[in-house]
């Protein structure tokens, strides 16, 4: 394959990994060379005409990765949590807003009869994966074509699910959101009927986005580099939490506690060659740098 094909191959893998991620769980993409170095399928830098080192595939990478956005789930599904509103019938405490989300079937909410919504806006960006819903006992069909939404603002609002029909009464019924959604704010909302609920969920994951500038970021020195083995890892604003290096197997050859602004390490013993740094800092976000030891 040419750059450009591996790269456009790389891309949809990535791209179909943020979009299915409760079928990727691990939430990784391989990519390797069979028989790298008997086939032409190499990814490795190459030596040409014993003079010229080819890296153009390994570079057509890099620039990819530099400029594509990660979607990581950072952690299983749980349901998310967030600041309930709503637009509530009655001022009786069973029946405010957060009683959908108390995790007791007993108590309930009332939606006024025409616009009722009953909305969360999470604490950041969230992948929503799945809702999950409890109709009040007795009331199942005020729930018949109620609509599910999500928005980024809390003024426009997508569509997701519409309840058709009335829902199996004392039960929990579960939607898998597919794709997968990104927002900032989720609701359950009637445009026309009383409404009223026990429970609901609304699962997924925080979305956690490390955007390819973390590739080689600037907010990272590292120095000398090539080095012999010996080198210091220097951030600029944030602590640095942890470190590990890789060889180009995939083999860890160093994992470490941080817990400051800078870090020296000395290896023994390890062969010329390319290495790569993941270097995590203590806002979570990750800085991936490459190395040269040199004898």
């Amino acid at each position: 394959p040419t750059s450009s094909e591996i790269t456009t191959h790389l891309g949809q893998a990535f791209d179909f990994i943020n979009n299915n991620g409760s079928s990727c769980e691990a939430n990784t993409a391989l990519l390797y060379a069979w028989n790298e170095n008997d086939e032409g399928g190499w990814l490795m830098p190459t030596l040409e005409n014993d003079v010229d080192t080819n890296t153009t595939r390994i570079d057509s990478l890099r620039d990819f990765l530099l400029n594509y956005t990660f979607q990581q789930t950072g952690g299983n599904d749980s349901a998310l949590t967030g600041t309930v509103t709503g637009s509530i019938f009655g001022t009786t405490e069973e029946i405010t807003a957060g009683s959908a989300f108390d995790k007791n079937l007993n108590s309930f909410v009332n939606f006024e009869k025409t616009n009722g919504f009953c909305q969360m806006e999470f604490n950041t960006s969230v992948q929503l994966r799945r809702i999950r819903y409890y109709p009040r006992n007795g009331y199942q069909t005020r729930l018949s074509n109620a609509i599910f939404q999500v928005s980024d603002n809390g003024v426009n609002w997508q569509d997701v699910h519409t309840i058709t029909g009335t829902p199996a009464p004392i039960v929990w019924t579960e939607i898998e959101v597919n794709p997968i959604l990104t927002a900032n704010f989720a609701r359950l909302y009637h445009p026309s009927n009383w409404l009223t609920v026990a429970e609901i969920e609304f699962i997924g994951t925080q979305d956690i986005v490390t955007s390819g500038s973390q590739f080689g970021s600037a907010e990272i020195i590292v120095f000398p580099n090539p080095n012999k083995g010996h080198f210091t890892i220097r951030a600029s604003i944030y602590q640095i939490a942890s470190i590990k290096m890789i060889d180009g197997t995939g083999r860890v050859l160093l994992s470490q506690s941080v817990n400051g602004k800078q870090t020296e390490v000395h290896l023994q013993g390890v062969p010329i060659g390319i290495y790569f740094l993941e270097i995590y800092l203590s806002d979570g976000k990750m800085s991936f740098e490459k190395i040269t030891v040199t004898q």
